[in-house]
């Protein structure tokens, strides 16, 4: 079962783990309550330091103290969501992949990608989703922009492609721990590499910014979706869906040739 035949079938392994996973926090709620609120500090932290290194300086270029409210609730939101939906995603697979449990995601009906992907939901991350969804309203009206029809579709697509993207970088570095078993700072390095989002593309270099734009469309997470609700709409911003979303096939390849190197954990 390969491809978009498998999806039904990955839909429904997800919607199983979210439930797995709702059951387990609801079962001690005082420990869920502590867990959620952790996580919203936890998310909290780069949209407070981009705020006061924003106020200790001169600034972004282009970027009020208002609307960087607004990017900083995107940015919540963005931070809260790929935590709900793929935060045990690499932990998962390094234990998997050290204790040879691997191997049993090879015989399953579901493509092994798919399975390590679905299985990544974490309820921690829905605080810091709610938290930076209404940070973002509530600094978009108070910013007095016009809301357009088109604005919603533009998001969605943002949204999609976002994780489509993210779910892609996690197939990459999830395809090289399958090759080399262990690699103690990996999740650190994963989460440098995500974290050039936290901040304005405008910020970067020309070269630098044409590459979160166009190759790796970082700016789908975050930047685009506050420029959209700036209403400052960027011909760049098309490009970037579609490279969000060829990042999952070009990463499906890749790490289809990473799994035919697998050895097991005894290899």
């Amino acid at each position: 079962m390969k491809g978009l035949a498998a999806l039904p079938g990955l839909v429904r392994l997800f919607v199983w783990h979210c439930k797995l996973d709702i059951s387990r926090n609801m079962a001690y709620r005082f420990n869920f309550v502590v867990g959620m609120l952790i996580s919203l500090l936890y998310s909290g932290v780069a949209p407070v330091a981009q705020y006061l290194v924003f106020s200790a300086t001169n600034g972004y270029p282009g970027w009020t103290v208002p609307q960087l409210v607004l990017f900083q609730g995107m940015l919540l939101f963005w931070n809260g969501m790929r935590t709900m939906l793929f935060g045990k995603v690499l932990q998962q697979t390094v234990t998997l992949v050290r204790m040879g449990e691997f191997d049993r995601l090879l015989v399953k009906p579901y493509p092994p990608a798919g399975v390590l992907l679905t299985g990544g939901f974490q309820l921690n991350g829905l605080a810091p989703t709610l938290a930076g969804a209404v940070v973002a309203a509530v600094a978009f009206v108070r910013l007095g922009v016009e809301w357009h029809w088109w604005m919603l579709p533009l998001l969605l697509a943002f949204l999609l492609a976002g994780i489509g993207l993210y779910a892609a970088l996690l197939m990459l570095f999830c395809g090289v721990l399958v090759v080399v078993v262990q690699m103690g700072r990996l999740g650190e390095l994963f989460e440098r590499a995500v974290s050039f989002s936290d901040y304005p593309i405008s910020i970067y270099p020309k070269a630098v910014g044409a590459v979160f734009r166009f190759v790796l469309p970082f700016a789908v997470w975050v930047y685009f979706p506050a420029q959209t609700l700036l209403n400052r709409l960027d011909a760049a911003m098309i490009a970037a869906v579609v490279a969000g979303a060829g990042a999952l096939l070009v990463a499906n390849r890749i790490w289809n040739v990473l799994l035919d190197r697998y050895t097991s954990a005894g290899g």
